[in-house]
């Protein structure tokens, strides 16, 4: 199930350009994903890479999938799929809360 998801995804992102939300935990090396999404903006707006860093906008007004996401961000990128361990999502709170 997983690898004909990941060969759908990346076959989507061939035909389609680049998704608005990206398919993390459909990656093999998502670190390597993480660097090239930094080094384009690094390129795009002359920063050297090792002066930039992260910045997380968490959105959980979004479907699990991402396909409710119809434009990409200005900057960085959306991603989806990611897991959590020993703790879980509050959807009513919208914080980390404990394990059920």
């Amino acid at each position: 199930k997983d690898l004909n998801g990941r060969i759908a995804f990346f076959n989507e992102w061939l035909k389609d350009g680049h998704p608005n939300a990206f398919w993390l935990s459909g990656l093999f090396f998502p670190q390597a994903f993480f660097t090239a999404v930094m080094q384009n903006f690094a390129r795009a707006h002359k920063f050297a890479i090792d002066r930039i860093d992260f910045d997380i906008e968490l959105r959980d007004d979004c479907k699990p999938d991402g396909s409710d996401i119809m434009v990409p961000p200005l900057a960085g990128c959306y991603i989806r799929g990611l897991f959590l361990e020993g703790c879980r999502w509050d959807e009513q709170r919208h914080h980390l809360a404990p394990s059920k």
